[in-house]
């Protein structure tokens, strides 16, 4: 049965030809990103003042930036750190969405309203301005804690913020996506919660449980 229902799914999925391009992009662009450094024909650090702003040609085929770097270059290197970032940053709120949907959608009540007044305020607030919120309430303090830690121990490593940026980012990213999974979730886990089987073993466990007091007893 489920073999069956899964070839009829690939099926459906190969005669959509969208959906097949689409794929295909997905695929290439983490390839692209996986291998990156062996396809880069430059340095996407290295500067040429003496061409910039050049045309595409052989040399350069998207051409060059305002500091002569190969902007081809620059692009497969990019999307290393788009990867990175799009799959961290929805695990994360993926795993957020889960917590509170599945919490909201068993529990009800009014540990539902709460979650769902939470995820109504997160989904009123725009994204950008939330993310601007947040990285400059975050950042400085942060930055401030680690240089004196740095003057307190003298560990270079946190001198090198970058990965806080990461962080912020990773971290601003989930939260922003988190309110819609969640929703989408909680009508799931409700919908399920209402079916005759899930019913059933609910009974059957309640009368279970019944019959082991009792015997206990």
């Amino acid at each position: 049965m489920r073999a069956r229902y899964g070839r009829k799914m690939r099926g459906r999925f190969v005669r959509n030809k969208l959906a097949v391009m689409g794929f295909a992009i997905i695929v290439l662009f983490f390839v692209t990103a996986l291998i990156g450094p062996w396809l880069a024909p430059y340095d996407f650090r290295e500067q040429d003042v003496t061409s910039q702003f050049q045309s595409p040609s052989g040399a350069h085929w998207l051409g060059t930036d305002a500091l002569g770097r190969d902007i081809l270059s620059r692009l497969i290197y990019g999307a290393r750190t788009a990867a990175i970032v799009a799959l961290v940053s929805t695990g994360v709120g993926l795993l957020i969405a889960l917590a509170v949907g599945v919490t909201s959608g068993y529990a009800r009540g009014r540990t539902d309203e709460f979650l769902m007044w939470l995820t109504d305020v997160t989904m009123s607030v725009p994204g950008l301005l939330l993310a601007m919120l947040i990285n400059a309430a975050l950042k400085r303090p942060i930055l401030a804690w680690f240089e004196q830690m740095y003057a307190q121990t003298k560990n270079p490593i946190f001198l090198n913020t970058l990965w806080l940026d990461f962080v912020l980012l990773f971290g601003i990213l989930a939260l922003i996506g988190w309110p819609g999974l969640a929703r989408l979730i909680r009508g799931q886990v409700l919908n399920i919660g209402n079916t005759t089987y899930v019913e059933a073993a609910t009974l059957w466990a309640s009368l279970r449980g019944g019959l082991c007091c009792a015997t206990w007893r």
